[in-house]
């Protein structure tokens, strides 16, 4: 008690005894503030799912047009977004319906892909889905319902889709197509990057404010499906092992002098394995990145996007950690553009160019 009675007199000292501000600024009541919240979570939800549809909008031609390269790892897709209230948590739900006219019962159409199966079907933002094939459409969980039900057809047959558009009942008949089952997500956080964990590929939306054109958005997206598509991974993975069997070597050599090292010589090992190439890396998803974004017909000529990174992160242009400095990205994809604009003009096939295999021939053992 005489604690909390103390600390307060001192508070209303130090308070009495500071300088304070000389001006009085208009007062704001709880519900102004209150309203303004809503008004501002409003324009992010309509501006972050604008963001979206257009990421979804160049992934899904990325990730169709170079199917061959997935190993298999593919699924019939049908080209839009839904949602339902259902999906959307409490704290937001409100603004969120508010904001995108969310119909009561079914999810709402909120983005189709231009060119894709259901914007050739007819299919438009604020349609609502009623069935799919005959099956009603969940309140919750629609998208991983839609997928699943999608991946189990696992064909490309027409499916029908019912929809309510200002009052009227529609049906619908879409076929899917193929793509590599990989989601591509958009994760609002202002940071310019992006990454996969070679089960999804994220994209910040600090990358999209970067990205004035689809051109380069594909760029980046076919930068990170380059990444699991050669096989990254799995040759980091190869390093990382191969470095941590250097450092056990390392670690058995010094126990046998009798030094106790913990292991370290291991997990140092490891880690220096798992940076291995990694620069390297990199290097290749931009070059083969810019393959497939060519290849989903995007025009890749006007390579600004390393310049405009360059002016967000002056660092890179001189160091850029584990990732080539911006001017090397920028002439690299310079140089790839051009090559893939050649090969468009003599009409060869877009393939990266790959390594020359050296082959060593033993020489023949004569005959005693």
């Amino acid at each position: 008690m005489w604690r909390s009675v103390f600390l307060s007199a001192i508070s209303i000292a130090w308070l009495t005894a500071c300088a304070g501000p000389s001006t009085q600024p208009p007062g704001i009541s709880a519900e102004e503030y209150a309203a303004e919240q809503d008004r501002q979570q409003y324009f992010q939800v309509q501006n972050f799912t604008a963001q979206a549809a257009r990421l979804e909008n160049v992934a899904f031609k990325v990730l169709a047009a170079n199917v061959n390269d997935c190993g298999g790892n593919i699924i019939p897709r049908l080209g839009f977004r839904a949602l339902a209230q259902g999906d959307v948590g409490e704290a937001k739900r409100a603004v969120t319906v508010s904001a995108l006219q969310l119909d009561a019962e079914r999810p709402t159409v909120i983005g189709v892909v231009e060119g894709g199966p259901a914007a050739k079907a007819g299919l438009l933002v604020g349609d609502v889905v009623i069935r799919v094939d005959g099956r009603m459409a969940p309140k919750k969980a629609w998208p991983s319902w839609l997928s699943g039900y999608v991946k189990n057809v696992g064909s490309t047959r027409p499916m029908s889709i019912q929809v309510r558009r200002q009052g009227q009942t529609k049906m619908l008949h879409a076929t899917p197509v193929f793509t590599c089952n990989i989601p591509v997500e958009l994760e609002q956080e202002n940071e310019l990057n992006a990454y996969t964990d070679f089960k999804k590929i994220v994209i910040y939306s600090g990358i999209m404010r970067v990205a004035q054109n689809d051109a380069e958005l594909a760029i980046i997206v076919g930068h990170e499906l380059a990444h699991v598509t050669m096989g990254h991974r799995q040759k980091q993975e190869q390093n990382r092992m191969a470095g941590a069997a250097a450092g056990l070597v390392v670690d058995v050599a010094a126990a046998a002098a009798g030094v106790d090292t913990r292991l370290t010589g291991m997990q140092d090992g490891a880690a220096l394995g798992l940076t291995a190439y990694a620069t390297a890396f990199e290097r290749e998803a931009d070059y083969v990145g810019a393959y497939y974004a060519a290849h989903a017909g995007f025009d890749l000529t006007g390579e600004r996007f390393w310049r405009a990174m360059a002016q967000e992160n002056p660092k890179h242009i001189f160091f850029a950690g584990l990732h080539p400095t911006s001017p090397e990205r920028f002439l690299q994809m310079q140089k790839t553009s051009a090559e893939i604009s050649e090969k468009i003009r003599l009409k060869q096939p877009l393939v990266p160019e790959r390594k020359a295999v050296v082959v060593t021939q033993m020489p023949a053992r004569e005959i005693e």
